[in-house]
């Protein structure tokens, strides 16, 4: 009498047993998606990394979230067989269905490509180029992940129907907006590729541009992160980077410090050269600094003899502390040997 009364009503032209297998159909499907997915998680995986291929490793990583994905799209393609559905709906449904199995192949493929990358490409490079590797590798995952899914989605579209050449067209000034943010993302993705085979600079490395100073935090497919001096972080598109100059602080072998000493004018010859002497001993002896530098008397400023130095600061990181330690030292022996430097002055003469 029961199963009478639930074979025999319902609702929308469908019986109650019709929808009992519909909503089982479709928690099997599920059931069976999360078992093959535990199994991959556990069984699968741990056989894999017995093998000493990476290949089955690849397939694996590949296909355990498109395979779960495809199980729940069959489960719910044969629970729609047993639902009487209007032609009308059911075109708009499998339209559905097609979409969903076309998106799950292109993630499929997108992940495989990702997957040789990481696990094949991506040990060679860095073999080879250790500093270029990283990044290089990560910006042509990207790339190649967007191109896949863009195929996918050109693909799909045109799969239902639609000219994608007339559909882009038809847009108008939408089109023309279109083209031109395609343009600048593809300038901006393809200026991360220049940065990371030029090798202008690395993740880690401080530079100037565009009157920015930082260090660089990322490098990314669109643009690059630098972190100012100050803490600001700064988002700068890679056509810019590619387009202006760039000053790479990090790759100077030594700083160059230039400076003017000034002594009095009435300070001797040989005082002169003492001072000299004893600017070439405290820039030598400094460890931080190079074994050379130029020190000259080299002008009759308005109101000193002017000496010009010139020395090399090879510790970048300890510019300003090393520049601190000479100029305390030469004012030191310059005071112990009664040299006096000089300060602006004006002598008047008077004319009786």
């Amino acid at each position: 009498m029961v199963w009478e009364y639930v074979n025999e009503y319902g609702f929308f032209g469908n019986s109650v047993l019709q929808y009992i297998y519909f909503v089982v159909t479709i928690l099997a499907a599920l059931f069976i998606a999360k078992v093959v997915f535990k199994m991959f998680k556990g069984a699968v995986r741990r056989a894999t990394k017995k093998t000493k291929t990476q290949l089955d490793d690849i397939i694996v990583d590949s296909i355990e979230e498109p395979i779960v994905f495809a199980i729940a799209i069959i489960g719910i393609y044969f629970a729609l067989n047993f639902l009487t559905i209007p032609e009308s709906i059911l075109g708009v449904l499998n339209k559905i269905l097609m979409v969903l199995v076309y998106i799950d192949v292109t993630w499929l493929f997108a992940r495989t490509a990702g997957q040789v990358i990481n696990k094949l490409l991506s040990p060679l490079v860095h073999k080879s180029q250790p500093e270029l590797g990283e990044h290089f590798t990560y910006l042509l995952n990207r790339l190649i992940k967007i191109t896949i899914w863009v195929v996918g989605v050109v693909f799909i579209i045109s799969n239902l129907g639609y000219n994608v050449s007339t559909l882009i067209a038809g847009l108008g000034i939408g089109g023309v907006a279109i083209a031109f943010a395609v343009k600048d993302i593809l300038s901006n993705m393809f200026g991360g590729v220049t940065v990371i085979t030029d090798m202008p600079f690395k993740v880690g490395d401080r530079i100037r541009i565009e009157g920015i100073d930082g260090n660089v935090t990322e490098i990314g497919l669109r643009s690059t992160k630098i972190k100012s001096l100050d803490g600001t972080q700064y988002i700068v598109p890679n056509s810019k980077v590619t387009s202006t100059i760039i000053e790479n602080v990090s790759r100077e072998k030594a700083r160059k410090v230039k400076m003017t000493i000034g002594l009095e004018y009435d300070t001797s010859n040989k005082k002169l050269d003492e001072a000299k002497d004893i600017i070439r001993d405290i820039v030598k002896k400094n460890k931080a600094t190079e074994d050379k530098s130029l020190v000259y008397f080299t002008n009759f400023g308005d109101s000193a003899l002017e000496i010009l130095v010139i020395y090399y600061i090879k510790d970048l990181k300890k510019i300003l502390s090393t520049k601190d330690e000479i100029n305390m030292q030469i004012k030191e022996r310059f005071e112990k040997k009664k040299i006096n430097m000089a300060f602006p002055t004006h002598t008047v003469y008077v004319k009786e």
